[in-house]
């Protein structure tokens, strides 16, 4: 993979945004503090609390309403072509039915969204994808077809194709939810390098000892809204987890002083809404 950005992009800047599915709203009036790069960003919370929709929004996928600027740009109105330039998202699998080979899908994300500055040659841009490959261990997959690979073979093979352009954000829904234990580490330590490079990662995750080890904030969300945020450590508290999952838990350091969370029963909770 080539050398690291040489600038990081400007802050991301999320105000009054709404947004939903056919006049279901899921956001509600949404509002960040600035999202700068160089921070990896977990949004965590419950079935249905909005965050995968959040993460399609910024990937053009979710029309919204509101106010959302990345980089200087409003990304609920900049063309596919400036917005792939920019913003890179990985979903959650790849399509089971791809003849292509692990290697022809990098070259055809290449193809498809040109970086800036391009690609100036086939070679090259092999030599970027192989890169790329290395770097998140699946070189030996090459030249599989797309379609015989496991699930999260798939899921790994979707990373290089959101991250062979070195996108200024890059966007994953549940990057690690098909992943054995080595390779969910391989994921999120490569998310939090890629943006200690200079990008802006944001990342929807379950499992919330892996959002607390791993990234920089986390943004807790419920029904919608957002319901706290800030480090691991200052976001994750026993009366969230309650009040939010309806579970009895406690938040807990390692030995290394992560936070763990350890949960001990479940509380009775009446659900926020059906969101996604």
């Amino acid at each position: 993979m080539s050398a690291p950005r040489d600038r990081s992009a400007g802050p991301l800047e999320i105000r009054g945004l709404t947004a939903g599915y056919r006049h279901r709203p899921v956001l509600h009036d949404l509002t960040l503090p600035l999202l700068h790069a160089g921070q990896h960003i977990a949004l965590v919370g419950p079935n249905g609390a909005g965050k995968s929709t959040l993460l399609r929004v910024l990937a053009g996928l979710v029309e919204g309403r509101g106010s959302v600027r990345f980089d200087g740009f409003d990304l609920l109105r900049v063309s596919a072509m400036q917005r792939a330039q920019r913003v890179a998202f990985m979903p959650q699998s790849l399509p089971q039915d791809v003849t292509l080979s692990v290697l022809d899908g990098l070259l055809g994300a290449l193809k498809a969204s040109p970086m800036s500055p391009p690609v100036e040659t086939m070679e090259d841009a092999q030599q970027r994808g192989i890169a790329v490959l290395e770097r998140i261990g699946i070189a030996h997959l090459a030249l599989q077809p797309l379609q015989h690979l496991s699930g999260g073979e798939r899921q790994l093979a979707g990373l290089a194709q959101a991250i062979v352009r070195e996108p200024a954000m890059l966007l994953l829904d549940e990057p690690t939810s098909a992943l054995d234990l080595r390779h969910q580490v391989t994921v999120m330590s490569l998310a939090r390098a890629l943006a200690h490079e200079g990008r802006l990662v944001i990342s929807v995750l379950h499992d919330l000892t892996l959002a607390a080890r791993w990234a920089d904030q986390l943004i807790v969300l419920d029904g919608g809204r957002v319901q706290a945020m800030g480090a691991p450590t200052a976001a994750l508290t026993s009366t969230l987890l309650s009040r939010i999952y309806g579970v009895d838990a406690r938040v807990e350091p390692c030995s290394f002083g992560y936070p763990q969370v350890i949960v001990d029963g479940t509380r009775d909770r009446v659900g926020e809404g059906d969101a996604r």
